[in-house]
């Protein structure tokens, strides 16, 4: 419950409060022992969830949550207590190291538990109203919601809430839209569009906001409460999804993103001392002193960051490509030349790593300027309460005659551009599948290093100067940025590999991993018996 006093609260003043909140994720009862696992099994789980996670390219803070709903999808394949569940769930996610080892209370595991039951108890009661393919993508749906409420139960995600909220309250007066719509949905399409663009939240996160949203209540839910969700779940479903899938929502999002940097660099500041923050904030020196520290801090995070999201998705690239030139371009050479083509074997494997590598490498963060321009922005967020000086006040949907003639010139460079690759393939002596391998990672390759980039270039406000080539640039990569795009948001779904890990390897090895860590309990507990 919020107290009336801190309803009257700045927006500001609410995050500062945020952060002076001890974090309490992992307090213990008095003389409450805390999970422990064997050194050797987690180092087993931790390598192989590294392993496995360089096939499959994800955002970081989501690696987490997307193991926990892998997870419970393994162990319900095989009928099991919530119970039991929620301790092999946390045990799993501290021998992979997904959870500190030796500090989460026991306790999490009932708690763990209430929600797994919660979620049992829906499924089963979905299953009365829904049958086939509708109940099993109902299923998925609520998965999904299901990982991100288990997520937030084991590591809170009050702050980092808190600075979504500041972010929310302070743009939002400031945003008109062009858009026939009521005034909750451009609400809900601007809180939607924060999360998205401020803390990365994936649609399973935005899910779980927006069904919270509608059913108010859900943490303590009772059996009647599940029962009538159950019920009512087909029109929860579609009324949540239209609010995400809404063409509003891409508007907003590629509007804020732009401005996400004043919100982190002030939580930066914030997070820094939070007992004086307030005080740091109303002094002008010492907010110049801070913002100016906190700024070149982030640039450096952005440069680090820069540098393993590159590796992370060089070596996704290099993995899954070594794999399949192993496994259908060695075997297609030997069936249609009798002989391996070395040359399009060697470019497939090479050219697309160093390319991610090259467009990593170019990334600039011109220091000073952009600084003295977040500095002022911030004194403005400060001063007013509002985003009056930082934003540009209307967001404006193009017209529709404009979009259907911006796509036919769309259409004709993605012919160009990849009629162009695919000629120059063929004169290098590739063959069908060296060339659909080749234009398939460069699809994917553009996208990961465009969006490496940008993700890096986030903190950025200097406005970009526009020149006639890098126009020309953008115009005929765009068709193979976007089809990698297209590619990488379905990949899991056709990622053989992830298929073979999931579904063949994760569960027997997982198993080898909870028996060695058992036996390493009993060795432990005989020793202690001399």
């Amino acid at each position: 419950m919020v107290s009336d006093k801190e309803e009257q609260l700045t927006p500001i003043l609410k995050l500062i409060r945020a952060y002076q909140q001890p974090d309490a994720d992992f307090i213990a009862q008095p003389g409450e022992p805390r999970i422990q696992v064997s050194r050797m099994a987690s180092r087993m789980a931790f390598v192989y969830e590294k392993i496995r996670n360089s096939l499959e390219y994800q955002e970081i803070h989501l690696i987490r949550k997307n193991a926990i709903e892998r997870i419970m999808k393994r162990r319900m394949l095989v009928r099991i207590k919530p119970s039991q569940l929620a301790q092999d769930l946390i045990y799993e996610l501290i021998r992979a190291r997904y959870l500190p080892d030796n500090e989460v209370p026991e306790h999490k595991i009932a708690d763990i538990g209430i929600i797994i039951n919660k979620y049992f108890y829906l499924f089963n009661r979905v299953s009365h109203y829904l049958k086939g393919k509708e109940k099993r993508q109902t299923y998925k749906w609520l998965m999904g919601i299901a990982a991100v409420e288990i997520d937030q139960a084991l590591v809170s995600p009050y702050k980092t809430q808190a600075l979504a909220e500041f972010m929310y309250n302070t743009v939002r007066p400031n945003i008109v839209l062009d858009e026939k719509a009521s005034e909750l949905e451009k609400n809900i399409q601007i809180y939607l569009a924060v999360q998205r663009a401020l803390l990365r939240s994936d649609q399973a996160v935005l899910r779980t906001h927006l069904f919270r949203y509608y059913n108010q209540g859900w943490y303590q839910a009772s059996q009647e409460q599940v029962e009538k969700i159950a019920q009512n779940l087909p029109q929860i479903r579609q009324t949540i999804e239209t609010h995400i899938r809404h063409p509003m929502g891409d508007v907003v999002f590629r509007y804020l993103k732009k401005y996400t940097i004043y919100f982190h660099v002030i939580k930066d500041v914030i997070a820094e001392e939070p007992a004086t923050a307030e005080s740091r904030l109303g002094n002008t020196e010492t907010l110049e002193v801070a913002v100016k520290k906190a700024c070149y801090e982030r640039y450096n995070q952005a440069k680090n960051k820069l540098r393993r999201g590159a590796v992370r998705a060089i070596i996704y690239i290099f993995i899954t490509k070594m794999m399949l030139a192993i496994v259908l371009e060695v075997p297609y050479d030997l069936y249609l030349h009798s002989s391996i083509q070395w040359n399009p074997l060697a470019v497939n494997v090479i050219f697309h790593p160093l390319l991610l590598f090259l467009i990593a490498l170019t990334v600039r963060i011109p220091a000073e300027k952009n600084t003295t321009l977040v500095l002022e922005g911030i004194k403005s967020l400060l001063q007013f309460h509002d985003a009056r000086d930082i934003l540009m006040q209307r967001v404006v949907k193009r017209r529709l005659y404009l979009t259907t003639a911006f796509n036919v010139i769309y259409a004709i460079t993605f012919v160009i551009t990849f009629g162009a690759i695919i000629y120059a393939l063929n004169r290098f002596d590739f063959n069908e599948l060296s060339i659909f391998l080749f234009l398939l990672f460069l699809t994917l390759v553009s996208f990961f290093g465009i969006k490496i980039r940008e993700d890096a270039k986030e903190y950025i406000v200097v406005a970009r100067r526009d020149s006639t080539i890098g126009f020309l640039l953008d115009l005929f990569s765009m068709p193979i940025v976007r089809a990698g795009r297209w590619i990488s948001l379905r990949s899991p779904k056709i990622n053989v590999f992830i298929f073979i890990f999931d579904f063949i390897i994760e569960a027997p090895y997982k198993t080898l991993v909870n028996i060695f860590d058992e036996l390493t309990k009993f060795i432990k507990e005989k020793k202690e018996e001399l």
